[in-house]
C-alpha cells in the first residue's frame, strides 16, 4: 500500500516486497527502514508532488500461454511541468506483457503531446496484489522515460518515476508518478563515458 508522506512514498512490505529489494540497491543510505512489531516500513526518496498521472486501456490481448498474455495499450495522461502547476496532456499507445503468475506487467508506452508536436518514451514494470473477490490489483509502479524533445517533455530525458497502480477488473490501469530522487546526475550516454 502506497502512502505519501514528506517528499516520501512508503511502502508497506505485504504489497510491495519487490521495493525493498530493489530500491534499497539503489540508495541504501536514503531508505530509512523502520520496524514496528512484523511491519517494516521503507521510505523512497520522490519530489513532493506525482508528476505524472494517467488512464490506461487495454485495447487488444493476445494470450501467449496459459500465464502470459500481451496486450495493446491506449492511454491519457496529465504531466505537471517542474516547478510549476502548469499541466500537459499527454496520449500514449505501447504493448504490455503481462504476467499472471507474479501479478506484473513489462510495457513499452510512446506518449504524445495532443498537439503531436512531441513525444518520449517509457518503459514500465509494474508488479500488483490481485485482490481475488473483486477482480482488481493494486501495486507498485517505476518506469524511466526518455526523449529527444527540447520543448516542454524535455525534462523527462532520464527521469525516474515511482509510484502506484490501480487495475480494474477490466485490466484498465491508473497510475500515478512521482519522481525518484537519486542524487545522482542524469548522464544520457553514460555506457560511452564508462567505456
Amino acid at each position: 500500500m502506497l502512502k505519501k508522506t514528506r517528499n516520501k512514498i512508503r511502502i508497506g512490505t505485504s504489497p510491495a516486497i519487490f521495493a525493498t529489494g530493489v530500491f534499497l540497491s539503489f540508495q541504501p543510505s536514503a531508505a530509512n527502514t523502520t520496524n514496528h512489531s512484523n511491519t517494516s516500513t521503507v521510505s523512497i526518496p520522490t519530489d513532493g508532488t506525482p508528476f505524472y498521472s494517467e488512464n490506461i486501456t487495454v485495447t487488444t490481448q493476445n494470450p501467449i500461454n496459459a500465464t502470459h498474455v500481451e496486450v495493446s495499450l491506449s492511454g491519457n495522461g496529465t504531466l505537471t511541468l517542474p516547478n510549476s502547476t502548469e499541466t500537459i496532456a499527454v496520449n500514449s499507445t505501447g504493448t504490455a506483457l503481462v504476467n499472471f503468475e507474479t501479478t506484473s506487467v513489462m510495457a513499452q508506452e510512446l506518449l504524445t503531446k495532443e498537439d503531436g508536436s512531441e513525444n518520449a518514451s517509457a518503459t514500465i514494470y509494474e508488479i500488483t496484489r490481485h485482490d481475488v473477490n473483486a477482480r482488481t490489483e493494486k501495486g507498485v509502479v517505476t518506469a524511466i522515460f526518455e526523449t529527444n524533445s527540447t520543448g516542454q517533455l524535455a525534462f523527462l530525458d532520464g527521469m525516474i518515476g515511482v509510484g502506484q497502480a490501480d487495475v480494474d477488473a477490466a485490466g484498465n490501469t491508473d497510475i500515478t508518478l512521482w519522481e525518484f530522487e537519486t542524487g545522482i546526475p542524469y548522464e544520457k550516454n553514460w555506457m560511452e563515458i564508462l567505456m
